[in-house]
């Protein structure tokens, strides 16, 4: 069987020939997450899935023309495959899968493609073979009966729109190799919104559906009933009526004891299980209600679920509670909650713990005196991810570099130049920091390059607001200590190759409202009191990540700690401070005092467990750490849109020296993909 081991070169440029039809909907596949059976190393290079989903299609590739940008399976993987995370279900009118550019087309064998909501990301290192045996879970769309030439497109079009989350490529063949999948439809919550979507049960009555863009925004508050109102441009999960299953006293929970009698045990779905074939937990979900209050007043939520609930006002976390099923007199205090004058969304977010049993969530809002105001019944609507809502992005009004731009400026601006020479094809956005470490969601604005000759861009933001007022503001109780610039997508810069981490997530640049300079001519300057310009100077290895070489938790660890052993007695305890379970991704980065980061560290942590949070994680690196007077060290997690999250930071006194740090993950707990 022939392997990959060299670069088959042709004599020109090959690019596949893609025809995105006439019907101008968009490549939902485009950057998104995506996850494989396993990875093939070509040389030193892992020829990652993310290659499938970065736009590149012609070969050599434009971002680095030593580098396959193909997805690559290992060659002992008897029933390889890829898998595209859409990021919320969609409806697919259409598949382009553009087979391997340099050679080896035959390799592409009766494959198979699947679209369904069954989550696909684990490969077959993972615990139980990873998840090979849930592909089938899918629905099968398309079979292949013929080949498909070298750089060829094959494009798999459908009368009837498939509905699903996830799009899965399986080849009945030991190697899968595509240089690119694309996927084009629309999202489900924005197919045209006329009541029920058929087939999906998504209920449309709350969203906007814009043409232009395909995407569906949710509607400001109408008055009564749920009319999600906090921020009109802000897209999220389909949004869907609940099933309701009974009043307090409904079997199987029989909660003859619940303090509202007319209240309702409510869940997503009728049969109130959410199975998904083998998966350890339930996804979380999330229930919404707006309660209008005739002014500021503190209620009580009392609440009870099946097994575990946070509540949240107004997208700010409150409290925790779980029921013990069969314990009919077991007391459940109220959580006192503080309600502003107007709208206020209240939501639930609820998981099973178990698959295949039951599940609901019942809860009653009252005044002092005990009026209801609000309880669990059908004027509640759920969805399968947490609608945030804690803060309004940053109101960027214009972004620029030399040759690439977003939004009218008010001031022309100066000195756009690149600083090395290479490509880039990214995506520039803004978010706030807040002082626990949380970000805001992210600038309506955002700001696309593609550059085949230059790197490390001055990159020009300018606001609708001075930079000091709009650090002055933000939701009660989080106050913005910063606003940073975030970058997706894949940079080579002076010879070094595109950073994996890059191409799949928006990982932090710099600190907007930093003015520190390095000496050299980098750094960010004020351009007025609204704008800004900073160089851009991040690629792979530069600067530099925190040396890991190991982690370690109460979990386990992802590779032998010689020096937490070493420690014996005096090694730190390993615990978990917190309950409800969580399920995130971690890594380290450097936080430098001229407001600039570090990239992410490529050694991460995948970290999940069914009923604990918070845990303390040690951390064990190759070399000491050497740090400036000002730097940090900053233990970081992942949640999906909402990028790089600050956990936890530790100072260059106490990290100096150190082969070892020892981190708590104190925020509230998170549930990734």
């Amino acid at each position: 069987m022939a392997t990959c081991a060299t670069v088959h070169t042709p004599t020109w440029p090959m690019r596949a020939s893609i025809h995105a039809g006439d019907d101008n909907l968009p490549n939902l596949a485009l950057r998104q997450a995506v996850y494989a059976s396993s990875v093939y190393l070509w040389g030193d290079t892992y020829l990652y899935p993310g290659y499938a989903v970065d736009g590149v299609t012609e070969y050599p590739s434009p971002l680095d023309a030593s580098t396959l940008s193909l997805f690559h399976s290992e060659a002992s993987d008897s029933a390889p495959w890829i898998s595209v995370d859409l990021g919320a279900v969609a409806l697919v009118k259409r598949v382009v899968i553009v087979n391997r550019c340099d050679c080896c087309p035959e390799r592409l064998q009766s494959a198979e493609l699947r679209i369904g909501n069954v989550s696909i990301t684990r490969g077959i290192y993972a615990a139980g073979g990873g998840d090979t045996r849930n592909i089938t879970g899918n629905l099968l769309v398309w079979r292949q009966d013929a080949d498909v030439g070298m750089c060829a497109s094959k494009i798999i079009a459908f009368d009837t729109p498939k509905v699903g989350r996830w799009v899965t490529l399986q080849n009945k063949y030991p190697l899968l190799q595509v240089s690119e999948i694309q996927v084009f439809g629309y999202y489900a919550a924005s197919a045209v919104c006329a009541n029920v979507l058929p087939g999906t049960g998504y209920d449309c009555r709350y969203w906007v559906f814009r043409q232009s863009d395909y995407t569906c925004t949710l509607k400001r508050d109408e008055g009564a009933g749920p009319g999600f109102f906090m921020d009109p441009k802000t897209v999220a999960g389909g949004v869907r009526p609940v099933a309701l299953l009974g009043t307090r006293g409904a079997a199987p929970w029989y909660y003859n004891s619940f303090v509202d009698p007319s209240a309702q045990w409510i869940w997503s779905r009728g049969g109130a299980s959410q199975s998904i074939p083998g998966a350890p937990t339930n996804p979380v979900t999330t229930f919404s209600y707006i309660y209008t209050a005739a002014s500021v007043m503190t209620a009580y939520i009392y609440i009870a679920a099946d097994d575990y609930v946070w509540i949240y006002i107004n997208g700010m976390q409150t409290g925790t509670s779980r029921l013990i099923r069969g314990w009919d007199g077991t007391p459940i205090p109220p959580v006192p909650v503080t309600l502003q004058k107007g709208p206020n969304l209240i939501q639930m977010r609820v998981q099973n713990r178990a698959d295949r049993t039951t599940a609901g969530v019942i809860m009653s809002l009252q005044d002092s005196s005990g009026r209801v105001l609000a309880r669990s019944n059908a004027s509640w609507v759920w969805s399968e991810r947490a609608i945030r809502v804690e803060d309004t992005p940053p109101p960027v009004r214009c972004m620029r570099t030399q040759f690439s731009g977003a939004g009218k400026c008010t001031t022309a601006p100066t000195g756009l130049r690149f600083w090395g020479y290479g490509r880039m094809v990214v995506v520039y956005r803004v978010v706030y920091i807040y002082a626990d470490g949380t970000r805001s969601p992210s600038s309506t604005r955002t700001m696309s390059l593609t550059e085949r000759t230059y790197c490390a861009p001055w990159v020009y933001v300018e606001f609708s607001s001075p930079i000091a007022t709009l650090l002055a503001s933000g939701p009660p109780g989080k106050p913005r200590t910063g606003i940073m610039l975030q970058r997706s997508g894949a940079v080579t810069c002076d010879g070094s190759p595109p950073a994996n981490w890059d191409t799949n997530a928006f990982i932090d640049i710099v600190r907007l409202d930093s003015t520190k300079d390095y000496g050299d001519g980098g750094g960010c300057r004020i351009v007025s009191d609204s704008a800004v310009h900073c160089l851009d100077f991040m690629r792979a290895g530069y600067p530099s990540a925190p040396p890991v070489s190991a982690w370690r938790w109460a979990g386990g660890s992802t590779a032998p700690t010689p020096t937490y052993s070493s420690l014996g007695r005096s090694a730190p305890a390993l615990v978990f401070y917190g309950s409800g379970g969580f399920n995130v991704t971690y890594s380290l980065s450097y936080n430098y005092s001229t407001g600039y980061r570090s990239v992410p560290s490529p050694n991460r942590l995948w970290a999940a467990h069914a009923n604990r949070s918070q845990p303390s994680i040690f951390v064990e690196f190759s070399v000491p750490l050497l740090l400036g007077q000002g730097d940090s060290v900053v233990l970081q997690r992942y949640e999906e849109d909402w990028g790089l999250v600050d956990v936890d930071r530790i100072g260059a006194v106490q990290a100096n020296g150190s082969s070892w740090l020892l981190f708590t993950d104190s925020l509230p707990p998170f549930f990734g993909p």
